[in-house]
């Protein structure tokens, strides 16, 4: 009887139990001064990222993809953030890739509301690295079109020492937005960030 019992009770018992997150999911916990605790390196490059809304009513949208072999890699957190101006106000937040671990790149973003968003991305091969370079923007919203504003690519280790990855696409240190496909076409892996407002 007792067996009988035993045997009735562990499917509850099981049930009742948290599952483990899905995979590539990190829980992360703050102190109790509510600091995040992951946060860029020293030397990390942020730039300030500012539209002002022109329509009564804008949807916008940030998002941080992959691809690998020009192919679209996608993943449940790829959109970043959301924001819905109205018009005259102006959508601000910060941009901060953090390379200084070659092999482990993070992309944070802060948001005027204090909140903040991070994606990890990593490489296992030991002959390639993560480079980024920011696109050229403008501050005036724009509409119903992707608009890059860095991309993050995978290189090989020869070419870090060349420097000569997307050397040929750079105007005073950022790239033409006009030209994301072609830049887009010379590499095997990279993940972009773009916004798009409706």
């Amino acid at each position: 009887m007792k067996l009988i019992i035993i045997l009735l009770l562990f499917p509850f018992v099981t049930w009742g139990q948290n599952l483990f997150p899905s995979k590539g999911v990190r829980r992360t916990t703050t102190p109790n001064n509510g600091k995040f605790v992951d946060s860029p390196s020293f030397n990390s490059e942020s730039r300030t990222i500012s539209n002002k809304a022109t329509k009564e009513k804008t949807n916008y949208k940030i998002y941080t993809k992959e691809y690998v072999d020009q192919k679209h890699i996608p993943d449940e957190f790829e959109l970043t953030e959301f924001a819905y101006p109205k018009k005259g106000s102006t959508v601000s937040w910060i941009l901060t890739p953090d390379t200084s671990n070659c092999r482990h790149v993070k992309i944070f973003s802060f948001y005027r509301s204090g909140s903040m968003s991070l994606r990890e991305k990593v490489t296992t091969d030991l002959n390639k690295y993560f480079d980024y370079k920011f696109f050229d923007y403008t501050k005036e919203m724009i509409y119903n079109k992707e608009i890059p504003l860095l991309i993050i690519y995978e290189a090989d280790i020869e070419d870090r020492i060349k420097q000569k990855t997307l050397k040929s696409f750079l105007h005073d240190g950022k790239l033409d937005p006009n030209e994301k496909d072609l830049i887009t076409s010379k590499l095997n892996r990279y993940i972009i960030v773009y916004y798009i407002a409706n």
